[in-house]
């Protein structure tokens, strides 16, 4: 190649690298059925999970936070005692009701400990390790019944609306294939995200 149109693409690519970090200049628009706002907000979000990498009986995940528009985590409570309210925020936990709950869904099966409650367990204390190491134990994760035609739902719940600043999920590390692939986000049953 001629040194000069190496220099002029190199430059191109720098200009359009700018005009993408700065907002300026072209924009292609994105295909999508859904609408994505900022800080989706309301009282009810879902998590509705489409489909696993290839298992055809199981899906699961790690570990799943959720965290307010400004940042702060949001707490989620487990159970069928209602939440404890906290007073320093002045706001009571999420609620969470997964469909199918988890394993024990099944029959014959009876005490498996990866309960939905266990998804807000925290990482291991070197979470930032590469995994084995970083790894949650097997027995800390989420592991539901699942089939093709099925549709596995999280479903958070609050009194007063809540603004989602961030979801962050860890995927099922025992079995890859038994990890979530694809999943739709809800906020009021509002579709702000499908991928």
């Amino acid at each position: 190649a001629h040194p000069a149109a190496s220099t002029a693409s190199a430059a191109s690519a720098a200009s359009a690298a700018a005009s993408w970090r700065t907002g300026k200049g072209r924009h292609v628009p994105v295909a999508q059925d859904y609408f994505a706002p900022v800080h989706p907000r309301g009282l009810c979000i879902r998590l509705r999970l489409l489909c696993s990498w290839g298992d055809p009986h199981y899906l699961g995940l790690d570990a799943l936070q959720l965290f307010a528009a400004d940042g702060t985590p949001l707490r989620v409570h487990c159970g069928d005692t209602p939440p404890p309210r906290d007073r320093a925020a002045g706001c009571a936990a999420l609620r969470l009701h997964a469909m199918p709950a988890d394993i024990n869904a099944l029959p014959g099966v009876h005490g498996d400990p990866r309960t939905v409650d266990k998804l807000f367990v925290p990482t291991a204390a070197h979470g930032s390790v590469a995994p084995p190491q970083g790894r949650k134990p097997p027995t800390d994760v989420w592991l539901a019944p699942w089939q093709p035609e099925q549709i596995n739902e999280l479903c958070f719940y609050s009194d007063a609306p809540v603004s989602l600043g961030l979801l962050r999920v860890l995927n099922y590390s025992k079995s890859w294939a038994r990890g979530v692939r694809d999943f739709e986000l809800l906020v009021d049953d509002l579709l702000v995200y499908q991928g």
